[in-house]
């Protein structure tokens, strides 16, 4: 713990850097508000500030008290150094945003504002020693954050800062470009054809003074292009601040399922390409090296977010509007990006909360499977050799997954749980469960509970057969046939893969007792007759070598001596 004995600036740098809360109210108790105030203020042999330090060790409680309990002002400029890049006369808000720091930046910003402190000290910012390039770079980006925000308090803001970088621009030729760069290599998301910076603002004027209504649709298209632009300007792009908008953006404008027919075919593209757009900046954001202790949970959270969104985007067009072709490249853009999440979840996610690692992987991986399943449902709108390269991929992808760790949800078992196929309305599912089973996927593989891919697929009991009648349930409204077709023919799938039908889960319940229990509840229903090859498998007499097994559990002989192969074939009868 850093000494609470301050006799100088440096001192009190030292316990602003610690991270110590309990050691900068003792500072204040000992020297007094007015002189712990100063300090607060204050910049260090490198021109430092207190805050700036701060936000630079990611010390948000100690940020909060600088600017709330010593008054320091979050528009003093000073010194800032971030990823080996030095900014001179840097304002915080914008140190934030460098950073990365998304709830400081939040703090500095939304909660700020609100008290009319502003967000950086104009005079001293604008004789400062920075170029004018990259004045106007920052005052871009201010402007842009302000009118994110969306209330016409900050809109009028954000407007007073691009007009002074409007003005910088104008009476220098260091200005910052009025069009994007849109020839990088990295991806930039266009939403208009052209559109003239100057323009824009002379249009964004106009609103301010109520010359023309306020349309907000255009402010926000506006703030995010500056944003892209002048953070690629700056080498800093993609941030998870500027991933975060977009996402806001992109939910925002998204239709609910019922509005997807209201849309037109390019409304619908424009909106599949900001999908997509999101996952392609998260690519590029996860690619750059970092160490696991510099991934926040926000990173995560926004990563699991768009994913989810990206799903439930293109399950809900593909429902909609079954005619509707989602092109092939973007379909597996985003099926390899969530595959490769996966893994990196399972090497770098280690969260405070230890309970949200297992809940938060078991959801990814359902979202995995989620997309798999709705690219399969697309494959007839694909090419013979798209479809091909789909099944290699999955093959892949399957593979990498299995070798990737070994706390991790079965993606076999997912696909195989009842409440799981009792909803998909894909024809065919069960090519879709063969796809795993040629990746290498154990149909003999269990869970905690020791279930395999058959007991997950087969009702337990009656509740659980009324809730997703598997059999053609009379009583169920609106049963899909579709449905009933898949859960047989996956049924028989599973069993003709090599599921041993004795094989006891760890409440003594094997696969044949299941398959008796379904048959007799159909027939409870009176419907269709039970599956003849499912009733041969219930009725068939089974091998010796398996009633050899269930002897030498039973009377719990010890299987050390037996080869590996047959310690395994014992374990599971």
């Amino acid at each position: 713990m850093a000494s609470t004995t301050v006799n100088g600036v440096d001192e009190f740098f030292q316990v602003v850097a610690s991270g110590s809360v309990n050691d900068l109210c003792k500072i204040l108790q000992k020297e007094g508000p007015e002189k712990s105030s100063k300090l607060a203020q204050s910049y260090n042999e490198k021109g430092e500030t207190p805050l700036l330090v701060a936000i630079g060790k990611k010390q948000f409680p100690v940020m909060n008290m600088l600017v709330d309990l010593l008054g320091v002002n979050i528009g003093q400029v000073g010194h800032f150094t971030s990823n080996g890049v030095n900014y001179a006369d840097c304002p915080p808000l914008f140190a934030a945003i460098v950073s990365d720091e998304v709830s400081c930046i939040d703090y500095l910003f939304k909660k700020r504002i609100t008290r009319d402190r502003p967000s950086l000290d104009l005079n001293s910012f604008m004789s400062s020693s920075i170029t004018c390039r990259q004045k106007a770079n920052i005052l871009m980006l201010f402007g842009a954050t302000y009118m994110l925000s969306d209330s016409r308090r900050s809109f009028l803001h954000g407007l007073s800062y691009w007009k002074k970088a409007m003005t910088l621009s104008s009476s220098t030729t260091d200005a910052i470009k009025s069009q994007i760069p849109y020839k990088f290599s990295i991806p930039v998301f266009r939403f208009t054809d052209s559109t003239s910076e100057m323009m824009a603002l002379e249009q964004i004027e106009r609103m301010a003074k109520r010359e023309t209504v306020l349309d907000r649709q255009f402010v926000l298209d506006q703030a995010l292009d500056v944003s892209q632009r002048v953070l690629i300007d700056m080498q800093l792009f993609p941030t998870v601040f500027i991933i975060t908008h977009f996402f806001s953006y992109s939910m925002a404008h998204s239709p609910l399922p019922h509005e997807f027919q209201s849309k037109t075919r390019d409304e619908l593209e424009r909106l599949s390409n900001l999908v997509i757009y999101i996952l392609e900046l998260l690519k590029l954001w996860w690619e750059k090296e970092r160490p696991s202790s510099c991934i926040k949970e926000q990173d995560w959270h926004i990563t699991g977010l768009a994913i989810s969104h990206s799903w439930n985007f293109f399950e809900s067009l593909r429902t909609a509007i079954p005619d509707y072709v989602l092109s092939f490249r973007d379909s597996m853009f985003a099926f390899d990006f969530v595959f490769q999440h996966l893994p990196r979840m399972y090497t770098k996610f280690w969260p405070e909360d230890k309970q949200l690692r297992p809940t938060n992987i078991d959801l990814m991986a359902e979202l995995a499977l989620n997309i798999s399943v709705t690219i399969f449902g697309r494959l007839s709108q694909f090419s013979h050799e798209e479809r091909q390269q789909f099944g290699q991929r999955v093959s892949d992808c399957v593979r990498l997954y299995g070798a990737s760790g070994t706390d991790k949800p079965n993606l076999l078992l997912k696909a195989c749980c009842l409440k799981y196929v009792s909803i998909q309305k894909v024809a065919n599912y069960e090519k879709f469960v063969q796809l795993l089973l040629d990746a290498g996927e154990d149909p003999n593989a269990t869970d905690k509970e020791g279930n395999t891919a058959l007991h997950c697929l087969l009702a337990k009991n009656q509740v659980e057969y009324e809730l997703t009648s598997p059999w053609d349930n009379p009583t169920s409204a609106g049963r899909s046939s579709t449905v009933s077709k898949n859960y047989v023919a996956l049924t028989r799938l599973l069993l003709e893969s090599g599921c041993h039908v004795d094989q006891r889960n760890k409440a003594g319940v094997t696969i044949l007792e299941l398959l008796k229990r379904n048959r007799k509840m159909q027939e409870n229903f009176n419907t269709k007759p039970f599956d003849r090859y499912l009733k041969q498998v219930v009725d068939a007499v089974l091998p010796l070598t398996c009633y050899s097994a269930q002897v030498i559990r039973k009377h719990k002989r010890s299987t050390k001596d037996l080869p590996l192969a047959l310690q395994l074939f014992v374990r599971r009868h």
